[in-house]
Order: C-alpha cells, then structure tokens, then sequence
C-alpha cells in the first residue's frame, strides 16, 4: 500500500474512533481521546457538559426597522406592515409635473392583489426611533396616490404621486413630514421591498421626477432621506417563546454559565439544541435559517443589543416539520464551536448569544419554541464535548 493510502485509511480510523467516542460519551464521563478539533493531537479525558441559560430575553415588537434593508407594505396571517417614507433632497425652485415612486425588484408573498394608498403623514418621526407603538398622526382625509400591486408584478412595482403635493414639499418645506404607504384590509397579500439602507442603491426606492425650473423641462431620481416599516402581530399564543420577524418576538437572547468549561479545555463539539413546536410553527418557504451571533454588550439594556452581524455566527436550517432546532452542517457546528472555544479562552468576550431569523424582516411566519426553563431536554440548551490535558480535572 502506497503511503498515502495508508495515510487516508488512518484518517478513516481515527473519524470513526471519534465517531464512537461521541456517540459513546455520557454528561461527565472520562474518555480517552488522541485527537481534538481541527484535527490537532491532544491527549487528555473526554467530557460533556450540558448548559441551560443562566439568562434568556426576548425583544418584543417595539423594535426600530428603520436601518433594516427591507420595507413591507401589506399583510400576511396575522401580520400587518406600514411603510413611511420621507424625501427631501429635491430639486429647488421647481415645479413637478409627474412624480412616480418606483420600487425595483418586489418580493411578493400570497396572491392576488394588494391595493396600496399614500397617505400624507401630519406628525414628526424619527427613522431610528419608530415602531407600531409610537407611529405619527396621518392625514387618511388626503390621498397622495393610489395603485393596485399584483403578485404577478416582478421587475418593479410603483405609485404615481401627487404632483402638488410634491410641488408644496418644494416650495414650502414644513408640510412635508414624508408619507405611509397602507394597504387596504382584506387581501392576504404582503409586498418586500429593498430599503434605502441596501447596500446596492439600484435596488432601493426612489421618486422620479419631471419637472419645470426656470422655464425648462427636466427629471430627477431621488431617493428617500428616511424611511422605516412598522408591524404589527395578533393572536399570537403568549405561553411560547418565539422568535420571528416583525411579530411577538423578533430576537431572543441567550447568556450561558461558562464558567464550567475549564479555560484550558479544548473544545471538540458545540451544539445549540431548543425543542421546536410543529404545530405553531409555520413560514412561507420550505426552509427557514436561523442564525446564532456572539453578543458585543453587556449587561443587555434595552432593546438594541449590538451583535456580530458577519464574523462569528453560525446558521441553522429549520423545516416545516422539523422537532429540534440544531445545528446539522459540519461546516456550522465548527464555526460555532469555535467561536464558544474563542469566549472560553477569553479571547472573546463571553456577553451570550443572538438567535434570530437569519435574512432580518425578510421571512413571513413564526417559529415556535419551547419555554425556556420549562425542561432542560426541551428547551434551550448549549451541549459542549471538551477535552482536557491529563492531570486536569473538569
């Protein structure tokens, strides 16, 4: 046998001794083990250690979209969505002649058709600071456009302006606080739409222009200085702990006691497990992924936790029938194993965990888990297989 064979066959070996050894090991049980993760040499004693949250939180819907890359205009179940929009860098001196709100590239979800209306917005509104809760005082006497949106609509979807209204935000600058963007009630049909805040700005909305300035005829885009969605959920069950978007809980927060995985353990597998609710759970595509992100502040003051948005993170896949929420992809469970091997090292700092639906304010539906603290098979548990230096004791 050549020697890279007999490489590959001890490569194969050792995967199945520490297959063996994994399925073997019991919480606390010593094991011999020669291998660590990332495949480094490390003799030592196995062990498992299963962590219930020393604390959980779950942010509710008074949370700000207004920096989110998405807008949503319409409703789906249970979920109801404004948009407020609000554009100021216009042309001076001009008086508009046509304007058009253009949004490209809609994502649409039901069918059928959503009649939308722009209604003029009466009171002040801060992007960063608005929610269902504290929504400013709108003028539904006045129509600034009305369009019918089908979910046959792909390239772009839009709404034509009032012109004098437009020429009034020009002219004379204290009536123009933007505008909402309401759906009337009845059809089930919700419309995602890109924010000023993507990144690519060809995707994002913008009012086209024509108008007159000193005698001649000219156009403009412009794009929107401000604009947010609000939500809203209903009869959705309290007694569960969710996380979702844009409806009774859009972020849960997740803190372990560290504490008890030694500093010097190495870290072979780390397994976030929460027991899913089948029956009230439900989303609109036939897989959801659910990210886990390192947590940059402590102690959690309101509810605008700062988090690890690209670095450390790790993605679960969720389907429709699926029981457990857990990491399944190899590449995921050593991603988060070692970000965990990072915190207890103290190379990052251990402020808890982020769980969320992974594309934010993207996925209409719910995912419903298991009380935290009702059982710890059931609800949100951290299991950790560590190894530890001979001589060392957990």
């Amino acid at each position: 046998m050549s020697g890279r064979g007999i490489q590959l066959t001890r490569i194969a070996t050792l995967l199945a001794t520490l297959s063996l050894l994994w399925s073997s090991c019991e919480r606390s049980k010593d094991l011999p083990l020669e291998a660590g993760f990332g495949g480094e040499g490390v003799v030592g004693s196995l062990h498992e250690v299963v962590l219930t949250p020393s604390e959980v939180r779950q942010i509710r819907p008074s949370i700000n979209f207004g920096l989110g890359y998405y807008l949503f205009v319409g409703q789906r179940g249970a979920l109801q969505t404004r948009t407020f929009l609000l554009f100021d860098a216009l042309p001076e001196s001009a008086r508009v002649r046509y304007a058009e709100l253009r949004f490209p590239l809609p994502v649409r979800y039901g069918t059928g058709e959503l009649r939308v209306r722009a209604f003029p917005v009466i009171g002040d509104w801060e992007e960063k600071t608005l929610t269902w809760e504290n929504v400013p005082a709108v003028d539904l006497s006045r129509t600034l456009g009305d369009t019918a949106w089908s979910t046959r609509d792909s390239a772009m979807v839009a709404i034509r302006l009032d012109t004098t209204a437009v020429t009034d935000w020009i002219w004379n600058s204290s009536t123009n606080k933007g505008f909402v963007l309401e759906a009337e009630p009845g059809a089930d049909v919700l419309f995602e739409l890109y924010s000023v805040d993507v990144s690519d700005l060809t995707l994002a909305p913008r009012l086209w222009l024509k108008y007159v300035k000193n005698g001649k005829l000219d156009s403009a885009d412009t794009y929107p200085s401000a604009d947010a969605f609000v939500a809203h959920g209903e009869d959705v069950p309290v007694e569960v702990a969710y996380t979702m978007t844009a409806q009774d809980v859009d972020r849960i927060l997740l803190k372990f006691d560290l504490t008890r995985i030694p500093r010097g353990a190495s870290i072979n597998r780390a397994q976030l497990e929460w027991s899913v609710l089948p029956q009230e759970t439900r989303f609109e595509d036939k897989t959801l992924s659910i990210s886990i992100h390192r947590v940059m502040e402590w102690p959690w003051e309101g509810e605008y936790v700062a988090f690890d948005s690209s670095t450390y993170r790790a993605f679960f896949t969720l389907t429709q029938s699926d029981k457990l929420l857990t990491l399944t992809s190899t590449d995921q469970v050593q991603m988060f194993s070692h970000m965990l091997q990072m915190m207890v090292v103290g190379s990052l700092p251990d402020y808890g965990f982020l769980l969320r639906i992974a594309r934010e304010d993207a996925a209409v539906g719910r995912v419903a888990l298991v009380p935290a603290g009702s059982d710890s098979t059931t609800g949100p548990r951290l299991i950790v297989t560590y190894t530890l230096p001979p001589g060392e004791q957990p």
